[in-house]
């Protein structure tokens, strides 16, 4: 019953509310549980509201940590979209940030890190333009990081979690079974304004 409804939820936010409603109380709690821990929360919250049930003070805190995550990906966002620009880096944002605005409300896409992708080639040039602005390394253990070629680099800017793709599949197994062209996927970007800052999104194809 719970997966139904997170599915349900995932598929039409603007029933939320209605569904919420006919739950018994236990199957309400988890499925809230479920959902924030599929980055359902805010959905949730909105459908609590537009039923007249009470939102849990649990949730109404996971929403609220969530807004200030996102605010903060936006923030970091103004610094590295011009830097990587001004270095002739081709680069796209992947994921949050851009798929929240196919949402009738985009604060109801939750997201919890910032997701770039660079083509391989470029990688340590860009890494290099951003070291410049203070960033950290996040990975610790490089033996498993080079065992499974892994495909994305992970830094942090000033509290933002920034994963760095070279590839859109993560694992060097799983990679070698397709021939995705990177390159050619980042040429055929479009430009995009997000909260102001002239970013760029992969082809409405390719996203």
């Amino acid at each position: 019953m719970i997966r139904d409804e997170l599915v349900a939820v995932a598929r039409d936010p603007t029933e939320v509310g209605d569904r919420l409603a006919e739950l018994p109380p236990g199957v309400l709690d988890k499925t809230l549980r479920a959902g924030a821990a599929q980055g359902l929360g805010s959905s949730f919250v909105t459908g609590l509201q537009s039923a007249r049930l009470p939102v849990p003070p649990w949730l109404e805190a996971h929403r609220f940590n969530v807004a200030s995550q996102r605010a903060l990906i936006r923030q970091t966002l103004t610094v590295v979209a011009p830097t990587l620009t001004a270095a002739g880096i081709p680069w796209v944002v992947l994921k949050g940030p851009v798929t929240a605005g196919s949402f009738e409300s985009p604060e109801q896409r939750e997201f919890a890190d910032l997701d770039i992708l660079v083509p391989g080639p470029h990688l340590r040039e860009c890494l290099g333009a951003l070291n410049d602005l203070g960033v950290a390394g996040l990975n610790q253990n490089w033996g498993t990081y080079l065992q499974h070629g892994v495909a994305e680099f992970p830094i942090t800017m000033s509290g933002t979690a920034i994963d760095m793709h070279w590839h859109l599949i993560g694992l060097a197994a799983t990679r070698k079974r397709f021939e995705i062209p990177i390159d050619e996927l980042v040429e055929r970007r479009h430009p995009i304004r997000i909260d102001g800052v002239e970013c760029f999104r992969l082809d409405t194809v390719d996203n």
